[in-house]
């Protein structure tokens, strides 16, 4: 992602958070935030993405495919730096299935 989309993608997800961190609930300036990844952005989650989509879909998703996935809004959420790292949702099979549906509808993949 470009420095202006990733600038656009975070005040979108800061300000429809209230610039709150959605882990403890604080609120903060802008310079103070950071954006994280619900399902997380390394090689265990893509892998995980593209089997979980081939098996529904029975299609093989594109890494660019799979980044849309990755950085879109509804995986992102607003934290502060100190509680970044625990959003991740992978660990929890439920959300994790319930998120990536969400995404799929919203980016018209899959259908």
């Amino acid at each position: 992602m470009n420095m202006m989309k990733v600038h656009d993608t975070k005040m979108k997800v800061f300000t429809r958070d209230g610039f709150t961190c959605q882990k403890c609930k604080k609120m903060f300036e802008f310079s103070d935030l950071e954006l994280a990844h619900r399902i997380m952005k390394g090689k265990a989650a893509r892998r995980y993405i593209r089997s979980w989509y081939q098996e529904r879909f029975f299609e093989v998703l594109s890494e660019a495919d799979i980044d849309r996935i990755i950085h879109h809004p509804l995986n992102l959420v607003t934290s502060c730096k100190k509680c970044n790292s625990s959003f991740n949702c992978f660990n929890n099979y439920c959300e994790t299935e319930i998120l990536l549906t969400k995404i799929i509808r919203a980016e018209g993949l899959g259908l």
